[in-house]
């Protein structure tokens, strides 16, 4: 007969090396494997930080089995993380040794925007016309195409060349917990070839993203890092290359929204003014003036104004009669240049306004964040132009699309830009700048985080706020739990019946059959509105199997104020070896739909 006590679960950073157990998360269904014990040298799991602490093992956990990919030819949600296979998938972005990025073939990433060594300085050119066939590897789920942060430089010197401020670094502390308001999360994956001890660059979605956990394969121990024009770095005690997944949150406010317009430039802390060389901040007051920026105004007034100058640039030749001994000037003025020249020309000037602001590049794109005091930074993109737009890595990915969307001037020919028009989640654009729409390759064919409709729209139900909408993610797959709402019977066929989500927030590090052990979960709308009051039910599933008769209910709790609920569960101690999964369930109502943690 089995002990009642054989090992049933395993979510921490570490499995004990005489079982042989499987674990691994998947969107807030927690995977348990029973089995029977195996050799003292076999460590068969995902290795997958949730939570490091003070007292974890030293050292990684060993060789992992590599996750079955389910969805290697569907769109995968951005809520799952993505594969941890360690080879490249022949289309991704990989970080070498020496911190530079290289395409699936090994050879060096196009370098037009700057140089990607943040040691080197990023300097201004005068090759105005229409770059080559660009191309974008996608990093993250929901994709942020052609935006995702690989290097940041926030110091104009005298020659006008862009550097970084203060390159030491600060380690980052990797807690997860669940989301918040106002917040958006970000699945990202890259292959990393990692040095013993050497910070390597990283891609991230905004400079004031979090990292809420990663996962590797090879199993490692990583530290994260950031410095002060918010570049991140990774670190770790070994030597090859690396799989790292990474799940990022950042503030919608950095995507898009509004501006308070009363709000001065000179509201902005002291200490993160920025400083300009005398030379320097004369040239931007005087281009300022000449393209109607007035520097007394608030601060949407010169954003607004700044924005409306630099997004209408041309890709165009430079005339040589025009040319003088100030790059800056002439790129300026002249209202010439592609991305690079604009973000550029934009970030001298505002500095010389007294607004801080950075260049920010990628291997395809470069545009600018500005910090808008009293709210914090925000992403602003000036538009550009290229014979071709490709995007790799992106067939699997949704395209994110800012909630708030982009409040700033729109000149003529900007909102055809492919810059623009990806943001907008839109897969045509005016590539080239000749006036004709033509398909970007690679776009992906689902969006994420686009506005809801409003209340005129949508009915809205007592359960939650006014103004909130409405929408809904079938999860995958279906399943049928005992007592749950029949869509089809009288009374819920109405539309007012609201889309809910739960999910899984924690879970214990190990568990053993015949014992108790507690999960916290939470609920919300679909848009992430708290529901407090609701019962939630635990119920342990054969993996695979979705006959409602199989399902074990092990626990029910209650929500609180923030959604939030606290299960102790019971594992019978009858429950059979093998694989099982552990989900949450809301069993819905008149007004709100059922789900469960998916």
């Amino acid at each position: 007969m089995a002990n009642p006590r054989s090992p049933l679960l395993h979510l921490a950073t570490r499995q004990p090396r005489a079982w042989r157990v499987a674990a691994w998360i998947v969107a807030g269904v927690t995977t348990l494997a029973l089995t029977t014990s195996a050799s003292a040298d076999e460590v068969l799991h995902e290795f997958f930080i949730l939570t490091p602490t003070e007292d974890s093992p030293e050292g990684p956990p060993g060789e992992s089995d590599p996750v079955p990919d389910e969805l290697a030819d569907a769109v995968r949600s951005p809520d799952l993380p993505p594969p941890l296979s360690i080879q490249n998938r022949g289309d991704e972005m990989e970080v070498g040794a020496d911190g530079v990025p290289r395409g699936p073939t090994g050879a060096g990433l196009a370098a037009h925007n700057g140089p990607f060594d943040n040691e080197d300085l990023a300097r201004p050119d005068r090759k105005t016309t229409l770059d080559n066939e660009l191309s974008y590897f996608t990093v993250f789920n929901p994709s942020i195409v052609p935006w995702k942060r690989v290097s940041s430089r926030d110091d104009v010197h005298a020659d006008y060349s862009l550097g970084i401020r203060d390159r030491r670094t600060k380690q980052l502390e990797v807690r997860d917990r669940p989301i918040r308001v106002g917040h958006q999360r970000f699945w990202g994956s890259v292959l990393v070839e990692l040095r013993r001890g050497k910070k390597l660059p990283i891609p991230s979605v905004a400079p004031t993203a979090e990292i809420l956990r990663y996962q590797t394969e090879p199993g490692t121990y990583l530290s994260f890092f950031r410095d002060a024009a918010d570049n991140f770095y990774v670190s770790a005690d070994y030597d090859g290359t690396v799989r790292i997944n990474y799940l990022m949150e950042a503030p919608e406010t950095y995507f898009g929204g509004e501006i308070d317009p009363e709000v001065a430039v000179g509201a902005l802390d002291r200490r993160r003014r920025p400083v300009v060389p005398p030379n320097v901040a004369a040239a931007a007051l005087s281009v300022a003036e000449d393209i109607g920026v007035e520097p007394g105004a608030p601060f949407k007034a010169q954003l607004e104004a700044l924005v409306a100058w630099f997004r209408a640039f041309k890709a165009e030749e430079f005339p040589q009669d025009q040319l003088s001994d100030d790059i800056y000037r002439d790129l300026a003025l002249n209202g010439l240049g592609v991305c690079r020249h604009r973000a550029f020309a934009f970030t001298v000037t505002a500095q010389g306004l007294g607004i801080l602001s950075r260049y920010v590049h990628n291997e395809a794109h470069a545009f600018v964040e500005v910090y808008v005091p009293r709210r914090g930074w925000l992403r602003v993109d000036l538009g550009g132009a290229a014979s071709d737009f490709n995007l790799r890595n992106s067939a699997d990915k949704v395209l994110h699309v800012p909630p708030e969307g982009d409040k700033l001037p729109k000149p003529e020919g900007f909102d055809t830009s492919y810059s623009h028009r990806l943001g907008s989640g839109q897969g045509e654009a005016d590539i080239d700048g000749d006036g004709d729409g033509e398909p970007i390759e690679g776009t992906p064919s689902e969006t994420a985080g686009a506005p809801r409709p409003g209340p005129a729209d949508t009915p809205q139900p007592d359960d939650v706020g006014p103004g909130e909408a409405v929408d809904n993610v079938d999860g995958e797959p279906e399943l049928n739990f005992p007592g749950q709402a029949d869509p089809s019977a009288p009374g819920h066929e109405t539309p007012l019946r609201r889309p809910t989500r739960v999910k899984v927030v924690t879970a214990p590090t190990s568990v053993f059959r015949a014992d108790s052990f507690d999960v916290r979960g939470q609920l919300t709308t679909e848009e992430g509105i708290p529901l407090s009051g609701k019962a939630v039910e635990a119920f342990l599933v054969p993996k695979g199997e979705f006959a409602p008769e199989t399902f074990i209910r092990v626990g029910e709790g209650t929500t609180d104020a923030r959604g939030m609920v606290d299960i102790e569960v019971a594992v019978p101690p009858t429950v059979a070896l093998g694989p099982w999964s552990l989900y949450l369930f809301f069993k819905g109502g008149e007004t709100l739909q059922h789900a469960h943690s998916e």
